[in-house]
């Protein structure tokens, strides 16, 4: 993976929020998952590119969506 990638983070409680943090401190572009839309504003002040709310639509879905391979 290079700068630039894009990766996507299923969950941001627990150790999610790590993860969204270090992938957009990395210079990834940086999808967060979670469910609802209270999760939404949390992923972005994290560091999230883009937030997909699992309880609306279909996570892979909306991955290939943004060119996602899979």
């Amino acid at each position: 993976m290079r700068t630039g990638d894009r990766v996507a983070v299923l969950g941001i409680g627990g150790l999610g929020h790590l993860a969204v943090r270090f992938a957009a401190a990395m210079g990834f572009e940086t999808v967060a998952i979670a469910r609802g839309e209270d999760k939404r504003k949390d992923a972005l002040e994290l560091g999230a590119h883009r937030y997909i709310d699992s309880s609306q639509q279909d996570a892979g879905q909306a991955l290939r969506d943004m060119g996602a391979v899979g």
